[in-house]
């Protein structure tokens, strides 16, 4: 089984881009202060952006492991994807720690919820799940970044 793993990526941000707007049921940005400006498949950490593109929401593949679903048959496989969906907030400068993090859980909330109802991923993965999520932040410049890491686990069964 071959699996395109940019057709997966590029069905996340299909997905997290289709949901950010107010028609969607499952709108990313509902109750924000600013709607999400950008959707990004990359690594967080080696994309730095403007504070005016801010909020984004980062996918991260971070590992794939493989195991036979089916002895002596090598194209049998069941192949996991672990993905890393990193909303980040930047409330400028100032004091604003407590208004940047209320809106990172209002984002990382609306981005659970989009996931929870589209466990299939446009069928390019047989499910999704969300294991964990992760609040952190970062200050730099007198400017704070509220992060969240959300687990995705994925997988695609052999067929």
């Amino acid at each position: 089984m071959s699996l395109n793993l940019n057709n997966i990526n590029n069905s996340i941000k299909n997905l997290l881009d289709k949901n950010n707007t107010t028609t969607s049921a499952y709108n990313i940005s509902a109750g924000l202060n600013s709607k999400v400006k950008n959707v990004i498949v990359g690594l967080s950490e080696a994309v730095g952006l403007a504070e005016t593109l801010y909020p984004v929401v980062y996918v991260e593949l971070k590992r794939k492991t493989e195991e036979f679903a089916q002895l002596g048959n090598n194209a049998m496989r069941d192949i996991d994807l672990y993905y890393d969906i990193v909303p980040i907030v930047s409330y400028g400068m100032g004091n604003c720690r407590e208004e940047s993090d209320n809106e990172l859980y209002r984002l990382s909330q609306n981005v659970e919820t989009l996931f929870r109802n589209y466990i299939n991923l446009s069928n390019t993965v047989d499910y999704a799940i969300l294991a964990r999520t992760e609040y952190n932040v970062s200050y730099s410049n007198d400017t704070w970044n509220s992060i969240a890491k959300i687990s995705l686990e994925c997988r695609k069964l052999s067929t």
